[in-house]
């Protein structure tokens, strides 16, 4: 979950670029690494911002127009972290600097990235308890696992970020930060991300499997499948971001972190959207909440949204339901 500084496209001449008289093979090849971090980071940051922009007024209405709670403050942690750490890693690209606010731009980079991670990890986690209708016996594995994964990631990370040592090209030269050493045991923080990503989309496979089951409507079955899709594009990046830091160049061990990021972002964000603006239509027979009180984005009120009164009644009873048999 972290980002680095931008050196060459191997180890083999590292130092080479923090001399004056370095040759122009040394400099093409760190041109090379700029042009390759820059792209990812814009391209990320220009796709983050264009989501923004395309449900802004989604989020006026559903967020900002409602009472403040903690599921507010959620929100905004996601919604804007990687906004703030996409533009915090492009100054280094375009700004020169001493070693010294290198390391202390990047270690700042490296927390936010892991805070991001880990509150949409926690909106992840409630969507899929209030799916179970907060049944016990996921909820209690979802917060052992969220403890049990936190806990590693927080001492890896924070072995990562003590191992980052930068030094600096020669002012005009193009270089920045060039990143000399890194400590590859990060890879280990995206096993423990797969590991929780993995246990929220089976879980979710065997919700769907019964609640598709007896369900007519039809922005339900989507929700499903783009939950499934999105799994699978994170899934992609998570599994870049295991390979990278063992088999890639130090500078490209984390090229990909942002843009997991970003798609973390994303996906929650457009999950609490759902969540609240059927909080506002109470017309859907499937997602007909209990009937208690709706104060903005509250973590209840999410988890209620989810946890229908149908998954309650036994099929036969259903709304809208397909069962044809004879009640049991």
């Amino acid at each position: 979950m972290f980002e680095v500084g931008h050196g060459s496209l191997s180890s083999i001449n590292f130092l080479g670029l923090l001399d004056p008289r370095a040759g122009p093979e040394v400099y093409y090849q760190n041109s090379k690494i700029t042009f390759v971090k820059h792209a990812v980071t814009l391209g990320t940051l220009v796709l983050i911002i264009y989501d923004y922009l395309c449900t802004f007024d989604q989020e006026v209405e559903h967020v900002w127009l409602r009472p403040r709670s903690l599921g507010t403050y959620l929100f905004v942690l996601n919604r804007y972290l990687p906004v703030a750490n996409l533009i915090l890693a492009y100054i280094p690209l375009k700004v020169y600097m001493p070693a010294s606010a290198c390391r202390h731009v990047y270690i700042t980079i490296a927390w936010i990235n892991l805070t991001g991670i880990c509150v949409a990890q926690i909106i992840l986690y409630l969507r899929t308890i209030a799916l179970w209708a907060r049944n016990r016996w996921v909820l209690w594995s979802l917060v052992t696992l969220y403890l049990c994964t936190l806990a590693p990631c927080l001492v890896l990370a924070k072995i990562y970020t003590n191992s980052l040592h930068f030094g600096v090209g020669p002012p005009g030269s193009g270089a920045g930060c060039i990143l000399l050493n890194s400590n590859p045991i990060i890879f280990l923080d995206y096993i423990l991300l797969f590991i929780s990503e993995t246990t929220v989309v089976v879980l979710t496979l065997v919700r769907a499997y019964k609640h598709l089951r007896y369900s007519n409507s039809s922005w339900v079955h989507q929700l499903y499948e783009r939950g499934f899709l999105f799994y699978f594009y994170l899934l992609g990046f998570t599994i870049l971001n295991m390979l990278f830091p063992i088999f890639a160049p130090v500078p490209l061990r984390s090229i990909f972190t942002f843009t997991q990021m970003a798609l973390h972002s994303m996906f929650c964000s457009r999950v609490v959207f759902v969540i609240l603006s059927q909080q506002s239509r109470r017309d859907d027979a499937d997602f007909d909440t209990r009937q208690q009180p709706t104060d903005g984005l509250n973590m209840t009120s999410m988890l209620d949204t989810y946890a229908t009164r149908d998954e309650f009644l036994p099929p036969h009873r259903r709304r809208g339901s397909r069962y044809r048999g004879n009640p049991p």
